[in-house]
């Protein structure tokens, strides 16, 4: 099954969250988190849902739930963990939730990020 809920997707994440908050010029400001997916009881966790279009992101946009919000990798600022071939893995196991602001831009039905 394709469950994709943030709470199924917390339910799955190790214990304790990245939380960030940063500025972007199309976005303006968005809070997020940061979670890790772990190999737990004998099971791979990120095997368990599966994002729309392999999203890296659940995103919400003034309180709403965007559900064919695509972000397709990780933030920038995540970069650094690109550069190592050792965190392949580590990155591979990274889910985002993000929250967008009012001024943040969306399309007409509030569904993606224009």
């Amino acid at each position: 099954a394709q469950r994709w809920s943030p709470a199924e997707i917390l339910s799955l994440a190790a214990p304790d969250p990245f939380f960030f908050k940063f500025e972007h010029r199309s976005w303006s400001t968005v809070w997020g988190m940061a979670l890790y997916l772990p190999f737990a009881d004998g099971r791979e966790t990120r095997e368990e849902f599966k994002l729309h279009d392999n999203s890296r992101a659940v995103c919400f946009w003034a309180g709403r739930l965007m559900p064919y919000c695509k972000v397709p990798g990780l933030l920038p600022w995540m970069d650094w963990a690109k550069k190592d071939k050792s965190w392949a893995d580590v990155t591979a196991r990274v889910v985002m939730l993000l929250f967008f602001g009012q001024v943040a831009n969306v399309d007409a039905t509030k569904f993606r990020l224009a």
